[in-house]
């Protein structure tokens, strides 16, 4: 029977949608910067009943939600394309009070440079057809001075340019194109708002007002139409500010209702998703049953440690007796096998770590040697040899320690600092021999600490010192015969300072740090061998124990 065929792949694929569900959930709840409380109570697996009373409010509060962002989209949309309008009228008048409708009907009519060529003409036959109280004056003209061939709109600060570009390319000096910038930072709601620009542009003629119109959709502009009598600007000015007050305090409401939900359910969010991965696991566990012939009983077939077998057996008696009220039974059968058990660690918050590094190479068989034991001296040791700072090694220390001491406080999302979360124990070891070694090497933060007093003096006397040129005064040595204390002896712990004043102090420590760092590695190579040779003689293979030797 494939995996896809089990009995309980359907309950499966309900808890990996309500997982889904709830995760959408806790993103929304963190979004809004509300904490999700963490239980430190046990939280008993839910009953088969109850997974319909967890699926029904986890879906409830998924809708809800659902329902009010849409409705909180629309609204902030509304609420965004009001006020643009109000920018636009406002930035409109401010435009045209400024004398920028008498610009344009210059600019249009030729009269930048009056005096001469087209623009003498354009403004004679504009004086004549003025003065004729019956005259008719051409549509081109008479529009501009009505202020009703214009289009004023709004559109993203990243085209404005090349609106405008593309305006005076297209129409020439048939249109007076003008632009200016909205500033919506007083307004909390708007602060995400896409930065935007109003433009006006005047022309002259329907034809030219049909492309202007289309080369601005070109652009995604907004296209306002503009009230020209005060009287119908101050209505509809004050039309939309109305709609946007009421528009605001609804936005208000629905978010105060969006963080009583949230809140609501950050209370439940740790609860359910224990919850669910008790459910999950539980489910796993008996898909990977099989059924009996009469469809009515489960048979799982697994390994248990001896030493468990007691503690197991109470349990089922337990949940035997509770089974029994139910019209249920459970049975723990021990079944004879030549097959070999797996292998099982027993390992704690300490001791995982290390035997996550001695699995990562290979995992001994069953009632083989497991080397992680040795490994919880020898890994940290054979680094602090090599690493040999007491300075960064307190450093090291003091971090895993914090580490330690409010590891059930803290909790890391991150992938980087998780891994330094989960090392916590083997970098304190770290550190705590590389304070060792440290102190071995004489070497704090790459300098010397002289604690005991050094066993040796200069034996120069001042005078000659004096004569002696600074540059050469470093091409002294100290002599062991003069320099050198024999009454008080070596140094009390680890590497005299003096080889702080050394040319050859790093070389020396360095190939100090090397070598002992070879002479350690071989004995735990040594080591590791022996215990390999014992696993195969606890097999008993005597060909391969022999093949084994060589290899070595």
């Amino acid at each position: 029977m494939s995996s896809l065929q089990r009995r309980f792949v359907g309950d499966l694929k309900r808890c990996d949608l309500l997982a889904q569900k709830l995760k959408f959930i806790e993103e929304q709840i963190l979004a809004d910067s509300i904490p999700i409380p963490r239980l430190n109570e046990f939280v008993p697996a839910p009953r088969p009943s109850e997974m319909n009373t967890l699926e029904t409010e986890i879906e409830e509060i998924e809708e809800q939600l659902l329902e009010n962002n849409k409705n909180m989209k629309n609204l902030m949309n509304n609420y965004a394309q009001l006020n643009e309008c109000m920018q636009c009228i406002n930035k409109v008048q401010q435009l045209l009070t400024d004398g920028q409708r008498q610009q344009a009907r210059q600019s249009l009519l030729g009269m930048e440079n009056p005096t001469s060529g087209i623009g003498a003409i354009r403004r004679k036959l504009t004086n004549v057809m003025i003065g004729r109280k019956d005259s008719i004056i051409p549509d081109r003209m008479s529009s501009i001075f009505s202020g009703e061939n214009f289009v004023a709109g709004i559109v993203e600060r990243c085209h404005s340019t090349a609106l405008e570009r593309l305006l005076w390319r297209t129409c020439g000096l048939n249109v007076f194109v003008r632009t200016v910038t909205i500033d919506f930072s007083e307004d909390p709601l708007l602060n995400d708002i896409t930065p935007k620009d109003v433009f006006m542009v005047f022309f002259s003629g329907a034809v030219l007002g049909l492309r202007v119109r289309k080369i601005c959709k070109c652009y995604q502009a907004k296209i306002y139409d503009y009230k020209d009598p005060a009287n119908n600007r101050v209505l509809h000015v004050t039309s939309l500010f109305g709609r946007v007050a009421e528009i605001k305090s609804i936005i208000e409401e629905t978010r105060k209702y969006r963080n009583t939900l949230l809140r609501a359910a950050a209370f439940k969010a740790h609860e359910w998703d224990i919850k669910l991965q008790k459910m999950t696991a539980i489910f796993m566990v008996m898909n990977m049953c099989n059924v009996d012939i009469t469809q009515r009983y489960l048979i799982a077939e697994c390994w248990i440690p001896t030493a468990d077998i007691i503690r197991v057996r109470k349990n089922f008696d337990k949940t035997g007796m509770l089974a029994q009220e139910k019209n249920g039974y459970v049975f723990l059968c021990q079944i004879e096998t030549n097959k070999v058990p797996p292998t099982y660690f027993r390992v704690n918050k300490f001791t995982k770590i290390f035997q996550s590094i001695v699995n990562s190479y290979s995992i001994a068989t069953y009632r083989e040697i497991n080397p992680a034991p040795w490994t919880m001296i020898t890994f940290p040791f054979l680094f602090a040899v090599m690493f040999g700072d007491a300075g960064h090694g307190l450093i090291m220390f003091f971090v895993a320690l914090a580490f330690i001491l409010f590891e059930n406080k803290i909790k890391i999302d991150d992938e980087i600092m998780g891994s330094f979360y989960c090392g916590r124990y083997i970098i304190l070891l770290m550190g705590l021999f590389s304070i060792y070694t440290g102190f071995i090497y004489n070497d704090f933060y790459s300098r010397s600490m002289n604690l005991f007093g050094s066993s040796w003096y200069n034996p120069y006397k001042s005078s000659l010192l004096e004569l002696t040129p600074v540059d050469m005064q470093f091409d002294l040595i100290l002599p062991p015969q003069y320099a050198y204390d024999r009454d008080k002896g070596p140094y009390v712990f680890g590497l005299d300072p003096v080889w702080n004043l050394a040319e050859n102090r790093l070389t020396f420590t360095n190939s100090m740090k090397m070598k002992a760092s070879i002479v350690f590695g071989i004995i735990q190579m040594t080591f590791g061998v022996i215990l390999s040779l014992m696993n195969y003689l606890f097999v008993s293979v005597l060909l391969v124990v022999i093949s084994f030797q060589k290899k070595q």
